[in-house]
């Protein structure tokens, strides 16, 4: 960084404390711009805000500029106290373009070095009744008077003036003390005094006339009237008494709402400002055009998505300026870190970097994944064995096209699901045999085949006397209730 060096010191003996006062430019485009320095020393504080601003000539105590690449000039003696150091740094045009104050409290056996920091400002550039030179300094009237700032060396059109005391510039540029004419000029420590002590009678004043008991008086033909200038534009008139001479001036007729020469400066846009000046009439001219706008509004965002979720932003600052975008990552204005990998199975996220993440991860109501396009469900195809829950020992599960389980009643005469034991399913229901199927009903007795009836098995006996299937030993044979009798015939 820059840094133009200006010694300060206070007390200032050969071998005294002294400080180091060093103005610090913030970039490489102000170290170039950068055309003359400024350092005023404030009574007490800084401004608030700083904006580059012309410091009220009554409150400088002291005040040094030079130009950029020169030897800085010595600020001189200080009493020990507290104030304000004001510096500015002005560009080719001699407009403020960098402004910055630190309040400080400088003590007799002090000795350190001071820096303060500079910002980009819209400030003013020279007075109307300035002009500014190639080296990026404002000259005082028409003369091209270097005046210093201070309140006894302030620059007003009519070139430097101490305003402490220069009756025509009491105070303030252009504020005359009344009585001037045939009285001695009263501006003591810029306040203009009650009771001017008159002038000798006789003395010549203006219009061809004499000073007499602290007036111009001048011969005049009675009833006639005349006219001078005065405040902002204004006019006061005076009448010839009818003695011939000059009654006292009226009372201003002001036809302005400035100052002539005044000039004022807004803030607007995007850390932008707008000027205007006092005119020849004394009324303020339109505003200008708003200049030296930056790139964006304070506060504003602008963010643009990056990686596979993630989102990067740049902040504008107070100076309307963008900041560096931030690294990738989730979404920074709504928080959202949802994304999307296109695994319908898995629960995804963006990570910090803004790669969209995730892991298998199917909802517990549909707890089985059926291929990272297809989703989750409870079943997948025509595969029930995830179908979970308690159903009837006849009921089966089955899948449905949408991946959810439903049961269905198990076909008579089997037991899908061994849930019937010994027994078979029909109609729904676990029965030792179901409908003409006897299979499930065990060995045959004895003379006798097996029927079903009401889902029982039970024995239908082989007529009397007869032995269709030769159970009996010769020559027994069954004999009607499941028995083999000792005769037969």
């Amino acid at each position: 960084m820059i840094r133009v060096a200006c010694v300060l010191a206070i007390f200032l003996p050969a071998c005294g404390p002294e400080y180091e006062v060093v103005l610090v430019l913030p970039d490489a485009e102000a170290r170039a711009a950068a055309v003359r320095a400024e350092i005023a020393v404030l009574m007490g504080a800084c401004p608030s805000p700083v904006s580059g601003e012309d410091p009220s000539p009554t409150i400088v105590v002291k005040a040094v500029t030079w130009s950029i690449g020169r030897e800085a000039p010595d600020i001189g003696e200080l009493d020990s106290g507290s104030y304000g150091l004001y510096g500015r740094v002005r560009d080719v045009t001699c407009a403020v373009r960098w402004a910055g104050c630190t309040e400080e409290l400088l003590r007799e056996d002090g000795d350190s070095r001071i820096e303060i920091e500079l910002e980009r400002v819209a400030g003013p550039g020279c007075l109307p009744w300035e002009t500014c030179d190639e080296t990026g300094r404002c000259a005082c009237g028409e003369a091209g008077d270097s005046c210093d700032g201070t309140v006894g060396d302030a620059c007003c059109p009519t070139g430097c003036a101490d305003l402490t005391e220069d009756p025509l510039n009491c105070g303030r540029c252009g504020q005359t003390c009344p009585g001037m004419e045939c009285a001695v000029a009263a501006c003591e420590e810029g306040q203009c005094g009650i009771d001017p002590v008159p002038l000798e009678d006789g003395t010549p004043c203006s219009d061809g006339g004499v000073c007499e008991d602290g007036r111009c008086t001048v011969s005049c033909t009675p009833g006639e009237t005349e006219d001078r200038s005065c405040g902002s534009c204004g006019t006061q008139y005076r009448q010839c008494g009818e003695e011939g001479q000059w009654g006292v001036w009226g009372d201003c007729d002001e036809r302005g709402d400035c100052e002539l020469g005044g000039f004022e400066s807004v803030e607007c846009g995007n850390c932008g400002t707008q000027s205007r000046t006092c005119g020849a009439t004394c009324w303020w001219s339109d505003w200008s055009s708003c200049t030296g706008e930056g790139e964006c509004n304070p506060g504003d965002v602008d963010q643009i998505p990056c990686g596979e979720c993630g989102t990067q932003a740049a902040l504008c600052n107070q100076q309307c300026e963008w900041s560096e975008m931030t690294e990738c990552g989730p979404d920074r204005e709504t928080g959202d870190e949802t994304c999307e990998d296109g695994n319908l199975c898995t629960d995804d996220w963006c990570d910090e970097d803004g790669t969209c993440d995730g892991e298998d991860e199917c909802p517990e109501a549909a707890p089985v994944c059926c291929g990272s396009s297809i989703g989750c469900g409870e079943c997948c195809g025509d595969d029930p064995s995830t179908c979970e829950g308690p159903i009837d020992p006849c009921m089966q599960w089955m899948c449905r096209d949408t991946r959810e389980c439903y049961a269905v009643q198990a076909e008579n005469g089997t037991d899908p699901r061994n849930a019937c034991g010994n027994a078979i399913c029909c109609d729904g229901t676990c029965v030792a045999c179901c409908g003409s199927d006897v299979s499930t009903c065990g060995a045959e007795p004895r003379c006798a085949d097996w029927a079903c009836q009401s889902g029982s098995c039970i024995p239908a006996y082989e007529s009397n006397w007869t032995d269709p299937e030769n159970e009996c030993t010769d020559p027994q044979c069954c004999d009607g209730s499941g028995n083999c009798a000792d005769s037969c015939g």
